[in-house]
C-alpha cells in the first residue's frame, strides 16, 4: 500500500511543477442525519465555511456561509454508508468592507455509496448563475495504525449567467480519520483548466 501511495502522489508530481497558480484553501463542514432507528427517512443538514484561511479572511472577498437541510434516504434501517440527500437551502455573503448582505437561494443534493474497497460521493448544486457537480471515488488503506482513503476528486462549475466563468478541477484526494472518530480531515490538490493549483482541505464534523 505504500508504494501504491508513493506511485500516486509521483504520477501527479509533474502538474504540480507546471501550476501557474497557487490557492490553498481550508473548508469547514458539518454533517449530521437525524433519523429514527430502523427508519430510512429522516433530515439531513450541512453547515459549511467554504474557505477560512488567512488569506481569504483578510481579503476583501466576501465572507461566506451555507447551509442546508432536508430530506434524507438511507438504503436500509441500519446503514449510515449508503444515503441520498436533497437539501435546500441558502449561501449567505458579507462583504467585508460594506457589511452588505446577500443571500443566494441554493438546491443541494448528494449521494454516497459504500462498497468494501471503494465509495463514491455524488454532489449537485444548484443556484440562480452557477450549477456545480462535484464527485470523489476513493479506497481504504491501512498503514500501521493510520487508517484513511484515498483516490480521485473532480469538481466542475457551469455558469448560467454571462459573469459567472465555467471551471474544472481535477486531482488527487487523501482522508484520513482522527480521534476523536466523527472528525475526519481530507486533502484533495486539483489543476483546473487554466493549469492553476488550487489546495483543499477539508474539516468535516459529524457524519
Amino acid at each position: 500500500m505504500k508504494k501504491l501511495l508513493m506511485a500516486a502522489a509521483l504520477s501527479f508530481s509533474p502538474c504540480l511543477l507546471s501550476a501557474q497558480a497557487f490557492d490553498p484553501q481550508v473548508r469547514l463542514l458539518m454533517h449530521s442525519h437525524v433519523v429514527a432507528p430502523a427508519h430510512k427517512l429522516g433530515i439531513a443538514t450541512w453547515t459549511i465555511l467554504p474557505d477560512v484561511t488567512d488569506r481569504n479572511l483578510k481579503s476583501r472577498n466576501p465572507k461566506r456561509l451555507l447551509f442546508v437541510a432536508g430530506l434524507l434516504v438511507r438504503s436500509n434501517t441500519t446503514s449510515d454508508y449508503n444515503w441520498l440527500e436533497v437539501m435546500p437551502g441558502a449561501l449567505v455573503e458579507i462583504h467585508p468592507v460594506t457589511k452588505a448582505g446577500k443571500i443566494h437561494m441554493l438546491l443541494n443534493t448528494r449521494a454516497y455509496l459504500s462498497w468494501p474497497r471503494a465509495d463514491l460521493y455524488l454532489e449537485n448544486h444548484l443556484r440562480s448563475d452557477r450549477l456545480l457537480f462535484s464527485a470523489f471515488a476513493t479506497r481504504p488503506f491501512r498503514i500501521r495504525r493510520l487508517s484513511g482513503r484515498f483516490g480521485g476528486e473532480s469538481e466542475a462549475i457551469v455558469g448560467l449567467k454571462p459573469e459567472v466563468p465555467n471551471i474544472f478541477l481535477l486531482g488527487p484526494r487523501l482522508s484520513v480519520r482522527l480521534k476523536p472518530p466523527w472528525l475526519n480531515v481530507a486533502t484533495a490538490v486539483y489543476l483546473n483548466q487554466d493549469a492553476d493549483l488550487v489546495w483543499r482541505t477539508y474539516l468535516k464534523s459529524g457524519k
